[in-house]
C-alpha cells in the first residue's frame, strides 16, 4: 500500500512537471510548433504560391515579434526555391512535407527551418 502511494506520488510529479514544461514551451527555448500545408495555401488550391508563402512567413515573424518572441536565426528560414525542387514556381503538398522531413529542429543545426 505504501509503495503504491509512493509510485501514485511519483506518477503526479512527474505529470506536472511534464504538463507545465510543455506549456512553457517556446519560453523555454523550444522552437514553435512548425507550420501545416494549409496555413500557407490560403486559397486552398492545393499549391502555395511565392505571393503566399512570402504572406506567411511576413505574418509569422510579425506575430513573433509582437508577442517578444525571439528571432535569432530569421535570416536562415527557407527560400521558396529551396522548397520548390520541380522548379514550376508552386509548392506541392509533396515538396512542402519533403522538406519538412530533411530539415532538422533545433538551435545550432546551422539550417533553414526557420520558417
Amino acid at each position: 500500500m505504501k509503495a503504491q502511494r509512493m509510485l501514485l506520488t511519483a506518477l503526479l510529479a512527474v505529470s506536472i512537471v511534464s504538463v507545465s514544461a510543455w506549456a512553457a514551451g517556446p519560453q523555454l527555448g523550444n522552437p514553435p510548433p512548425r507550420p501545416a500545408f494549409s496555413d500557407f495555401d490560403t486559397n486552398n488550391d492545393g499549391y502555395i504560391t511565392e505571393e503566399e508563402f512570402l504572406a506567411f512567413q511576413s505574418e509569422r515573424m510579425q506575430a513573433r515579434a509582437e508577442s517578444g518572441g525571439r528571432m535569432q536565426n530569421a535570416g536562415q528560414r527557407p527560400e521558396f526555391s529551396d522548397i520548390d525542387t520541380d522548379g514550376d514556381n508552386m509548392i506541392s503538398e509533396q515538396e512542402f512535407l519533403s522538406h519538412q522531413m530533411m530539415s532538422p529542429r533545433g538551435p545550432g543545426k546551422g539550417n533553414k527551418s526557420n520558417w
